[in-house]
């Protein structure tokens, strides 16, 4: 059982990484669920969707791949932020939140100057 629960923990994580990735690169399809991210790139399954960002990852130049590393602030919890490249992403993921959750969060610059997190109030 254990066993099977770590499996499954796995991947989770996996989906969670390859979700960020997609966010990090189309940071204006962090709203979309995977379903709709698989639908939007023409993939049918998470493998392909990897293989995807490997594809874009590898053909942008150097300095474009700089921008879009994520920055390392992390949560309470130690997971690592969302990052927003523009305020005007950034509050309308906070309307989004505010209005399907009720989550009431503000906008701050992240301190390393590569975006924009968003934090509970």
């Amino acid at each position: 059982m254990k066993k099977s629960l770590q499996i499954v923990k796995n991947h989770i994580l996996k989906k969670e990484e390859i979700l960020k990735s997609i966010h990090n690169i189309h940071p204006d399809l962090s709203h979309l669920s995977i379903e709709e991210i698989l639908s939007y790139f023409k993939t049918n399954n998470l493998e392909d969707l990897k293989n995807h960002i490997k594809s874009i990852r590898q053909q942008q130049v150097p300095l474009v791949k700089e921008l879009l590393k994520p920055c390392s602030c992390v949560d309470r919890k130690g997971r690592i932020k969302d990052l927003y490249t523009s305020e005007v992403l950034a509050i309308e993921e906070k309307k989004r939140v505010k209005k399907e959750k009720n989550i009431q969060l503000s906008i701050y610059s992240c301190p390393s100057n590569q975006g924009w997190h968003l934090t509970s109030v």
